[in-house]
């Protein structure tokens, strides 16, 4: 029998995600990248989904609001990113991806 994995109970912002991922590095494309490697990718959508207001239903990987847009995919890029879980952030035109190691 498999286990369901517990419920997310705390909320996080947008800004404070992107401040957990430490010094970001801008991509020629001019988004800004960063990196954590203490938290699952899952759990963070799920924080920034209650912050918002936003329910997700199971499977769903993106939520948006007014003029912020959260997603999650499996990054394939380079051999550097290793398929690492990255969350994408578009909020009023700045736009970041935050790689979960």
């Amino acid at each position: 029998m498999s286990k369901v994995a517990p419920k997310v109970n705390v909320k996080i912002r947008v800004d404070e995600l992107i401040g957990s991922a430490g010094k970001l590095d801008k991509l020629s494309s001019g988004v800004k990248q960063g990196r954590i490697s203490n938290l699952k990718a899952q759990d963070a959508l799920e924080a920034l989904s209650k912050y918002y207001g936003v329910e997700l239903k199971p499977g769903q990987s993106s939520f948006s609001t007014r003029d912020l847009y959260v997603g999650i995919h499996k990054s394939t890029g380079t051999v550097k990113s290793n398929g690492a879980s990255t969350i994408d952030i578009n909020q009023g035109g700045k736009i970041y991806k935050i790689r979960f190691e």
